[in-house]
């Protein structure tokens, strides 16, 4: 997963932001400074405003319903 997914999907933050958090070195990738286009794996520490942001546990579910006529 790129770096701005990870950090979108775990933060409050939308992949664009994270790309200028990420542009204004504000994240950090094991220690070093992250670049655009990182790719995390699970054992990756991210950091941003030297808070670490964890993968969430939460899964998003899709449930779609077709409803009657008059429902």
């Amino acid at each position: 997963m790129r770096i701005n997914q990870f950090i979108a999907k775990n933060s409050s933050l939308s992949r664009r932001s994270a790309d200028r958090a990420v542009s204004e070195g504000r994240v950090y990738l094991n220690g070093k400074p992250a670049n655009n286009g990182d790719q995390i794996t699970s054992g990756d520490v991210v950091l941003l405003d030297n808070n670490q942001i964890k993968e969430s546990d939460t899964k998003n579910i899709t449930i779609t319903l077709n409803k009657p006529i008059g429902y």
